[in-house]
């Protein structure tokens, strides 16, 4: 029996990162559509998308981009045209809610920067965007150093993210499971650092003698699900996930 218990932790670990290392499998890469045109107005407009789990669709996108560009604009300068498979800080801030030091506008999937060193140009060009595509698919345009917010669409369901989902809920339970073993095996340092002893008669809490272990097992495996979605999935929201921990306070 001793040998099992002093196992116990162990197993709990393996699983653990086992699971974790599934979730990051069944998760794959993303490839990010990157498009740099240059104009004759000296403004560049740089296009960027959301990750695709796909090389093959990420290269489709990048092409219908370009294939536009030369359409719209036969003078135009396509300088870039790439699938990153690397997440770059610049791209997370500029598909994200932050304000940054340009005009953008928002696309369907992605963005799209106005890159110029008249910033009033950069800025013109962004409102005639929004001007031209108000009664198509709107393309708001954010001045620089204003809040980009997120529209509100209907967000699309993939296949692929299933066997992930079903790993990070997964992740979450071991984690919850692992933080009660260890707070009931060492109950002792538990009620010495809460004052909470569980067999010491009415408890500040309770009315009968009861381990206070519910409201951190919550915490931990939100804590850990959510740092797992955020590092593989770039695009997920950290403040959303500090509300999501903030709403879980009352388990305690």
């Amino acid at each position: 029996m001793p040998v099992k218990k002093a196992h116990a932790p162990l197993v709990a670990v393996v699983l653990f990162v086992a699971v974790a290392g599934a979730t990051h499998f069944f998760h794959g890469p993303l490839y990010y559509p990157h498009v740099l045109v240059e104009t004759q107005e000296n403004v560049s407009l740089e296009f960027l998308q959301h990750g695709l789990r796909k090389d093959e669709t990420c290269q489709a996108a990048v092409a219908t981009i370009a294939d536009a560009i030369r359409v719209s604009c036969p003078a135009c300068r396509i300088a870039i045209r790439q699938c990153s498979g690397k997440f770059e800080p610049a791209y997370e801030k500029l598909l994200s809610e932050e304000p940054i030091g340009m005009p953008s506008s928002r696309l369907p999937r992605g963005i799209v920067a106005y890159v110029s060193d008249n910033k009033a140009l950069a800025l013109a060009a962004c409102r005639e965007t929004e001007r031209l595509t108000g009664a198509g698919v709107p393309a708001v345009c954010y001045p620089p150093d204003t809040k980009r917010p997120f529209p509100v669409t209907p967000q699309r369901f993939e296949s692929g993210e299933v066997p992930a989902g079903l790993m990070i809920l997964l992740l979450a339970c071991l984690t919850s499971v692992f933080a009660g073993h260890l707070i009931v095996r060492y109950e002792a340092l538990h009620a010495r650092w809460s004052h909470d002893f569980a067999h010491a008669g009415p408890q500040k809490f309770h009315s009968a003698p009861t381990p206070r272990i519910g409201g951190l097992e919550v915490m931990a495996g939100l804590f850990v699900a959510g740092a797992v979605l955020l590092a593989i999935e770039q695009s997920a929201s950290s403040e959303q996930f500090g509300y999501l921990l903030l709403a879980s306070l009352p388990a305690f």
